[in-house]
């Protein structure tokens, strides 16, 4: 799992993210940023023969900064501010 806060002041912090994954046995990375995160799982993925499932979750702000780093629309009124 890597972790990172999208650009909105209330985010939860990552550290305490992956702080929780890591109490119930999972691995975990911290990204700078949505992209830096972004941009690990894609060399993560690239480093791993055969097919890799890259899935990103989090709240309606880490999605829409994500689609936006694809170059895809963001059409939710709430997320106008990233467009």
């Amino acid at each position: 799992m890597i972790f990172a806060a999208p650009a909105y002041e209330r985010a939860a912090p990552p550290e305490k993210l992956a702080g929780n994954a890591l109490s119930l046995g999972f691995r975990s990375r911290i990204g700078k940023s949505v992209k830096d995160a972004m941009d690990m799982a894609a060399l993560t993925a690239s480093a791993t023969s055969g097919k890799t499932l890259v899935v990103i979750s989090g709240s309606f702000y880490t999605i829409g900064e994500a689609k936006k780093i694809l170059g895809q629309e963001c059409n939710s009124p709430a997320l106008a501010g990233l467009r």
